[in-house]
């Protein structure tokens, strides 16, 4: 019997979206657009191969039970249990209730520092927090088993407090013109709310909330809950001597740990239809008109 290298895997698998980012920029030349959107296709694809089968991959908007929207999202995790999308729209546009969510995430094919998108998703994650809601599903079990314990929620055996927070990031294949001064900067000066849980630079860091112990990194997958002295931290992927892994390899395994690790942590109830689509259910009592019973002809005679 063998074993499987999974640094190799995932060195593999990178390949896989660099090429199609080099295949994209071929065909497209100077169109970013279009060789963005490509890419984005591409990352789509990866994700719901690599996800559990619960796990929908798709994009467009988010719709809460008010029916308010989020801006256009490049990536939307959703759960293919319950009701994965709300509708579709003719020109392709998918409307993807709240409650099906388990993570958001942009993907950019190349980051350009004049393009700011990683301020731009953060003014899309405060539109969000701000605007749409859902109920928060707290862990019943969380701390231990107590009386009011869910069934289910102990058998999940999360160790988070809630079992449906959003986790939100950013994957950037390729590095552009990025350096670590300006990533610095610009997370000293966006709210912290709302940057994402973990940016990707595939062939050069990822960004995550960490803190730095005596013989260890302690990673915060959801940096709303570090502790306030834990700041982010860009983190390089160490180069490791005899080994077939490589750093974009490295970077998206990473990333593929953390949202297995979330999806894995969370429960989502699913979305009420009832609650999405009761402006399509209002009738008036005035107007119904009642089909009365058929007269029973027993008892007539001719």
């Amino acid at each position: 019997m063998g074993t499987l290298s999974i640094p190799k895997f995932f060195s593999d698998e990178a390949k896989i979206l660099l090429k199609a980012r080099e295949d994209c920029i071929a065909i497209h030349h100077s169109d970013i657009r279009a060789a963005g959107n490509e890419v984005e296709i591409a990352v789509r694809r990866w994700l719901e191969r690599m996800l559990p089968d619960v796990v929908s991959v798709g994009h467009g908007h988010i719709i809460d039970q008010e029916s308010n929207i989020s801006l256009q999202l490049d990536c939307i995790l959703r759960d293919k249990r319950h009701l994965p999308t709300l509708f579709t729209a003719a020109d392709g546009t998918e409307y993807t209730p709240f409650d099906s969510v388990y993570a958001i995430g942009e993907i950019k094919s190349t980051y350009y520092k004049s393009s700011k998108y990683i301020q731009d998703f953060s003014n899309k994650l405060k539109a969000i927090d701000s605007n749409l809601k859902r109920n928060i599903v707290e862990n019943t079990a969380y701390g231990g088993i107590k009386d009011d314990s869910v069934l289910h929620h102990i058998l999940l055996g999360s160790s988070e407090p809630y079992l449906n927070q959003l986790f939100t990031f950013m994957l950037f294949v390729d590095s552009g013109d990025a350096t670590t001064d300006e990533i610095a900067e610009i997370y000293r000066t966006t709210q912290d709310d709302y940057l994402p849980d973990i940016t990707v630079f595939l062939n050069g860091c990822h960004v995550i909330k960490a803190a730095i112990e005596s013989n260890a990194i302690k990673i915060y997958k959801y940096h709303k809950q570090a502790p306030t002295e834990v700041t982010w931290k860009i983190i390089p992927a160490p180069k490791i001597e005899n080994s077939e892994a490589t750093s974009e390899g490295m970077h998206l395994g990473f990333l593929y740990y953390c949202l297995l690790n979330h999806i894995r942590e969370s429960h989502l109830e699913g979305p009420n239809p009832t609650e999405y689509l009761r402006d399509l259910l209002v009738v008036s009592k005035s107007k119904i008109i009642p089909i009365d019973p058929q007269q029973s002809n027993a008892g007539q005679t001719r």
